[in-house]
């Protein structure tokens, strides 16, 4: 998984760096299999603003909408990224938000990711604000784009 997308999911998520009801779009108005996930992420701070282009996209398997759910509320992560609580806030259709407080040292961020899939393709946003007592008010605005490209494979 890219450095990005581990950043954007911790923080959603993530985003966000996604896992097979064979291929058929359900009610909820997303297509299960294999996601291709990027991302790209724009941080503010001290009046300076770093753009972030995207690795190569990374892939996640999602065989249902609660793996999807577990996926993006109890994202996988190593100690090096921070510690973060969300809440879910809507999940309707092809529309998943929720919020998320993150804290790693002294710097604490808090936001809202929001995700709109529509069969096959998805967009989304993950906006967050904090406080670093070195460098001021940050920033962090990551744009996702994904796409299903197949059925999961074999142990996903």
């Amino acid at each position: 998984m890219s450095r990005h997308w581990k950043v954007s999911s911790a923080l959603l998520l993530g985003a966000i760096g996604l896992p097979l009801i064979s291929g058929s779009v359900l009610a909820d108005d997303i297509e299960y299999g294999l996601w291709e996930m990027q991302d790209e992420t724009t941080i503010e701070m001290q009046g300076r603003t770093m753009n972030i282009p995207s690795d190569e996209p990374d892939r996640v398997c999602f065989s249902s909408r609660k793996q999807l759910l577990d996926t993006l509320m109890n994202p996988e992560r190593d100690e090096s990224q921070p510690d973060c609580e969300q809440t879910l806030l809507d999940n309707d259709g092809g529309h998943i938000a929720y919020t998320v407080s993150c804290k790693q040292g002294n710097v604490e961020m808090a936001g809202k990711t929001a995700l709109n899939f529509d069969g096959d393709q998805m967009t989304g946003e993950v906006h967050m604000q904090g406080e670093n007592p070195n460098q001021g008010q940050v920033t962090f605005t990551s744009q996702l784009t994904g796409q299903r490209v197949g059925p999961c494979e074999e142990g996903q």
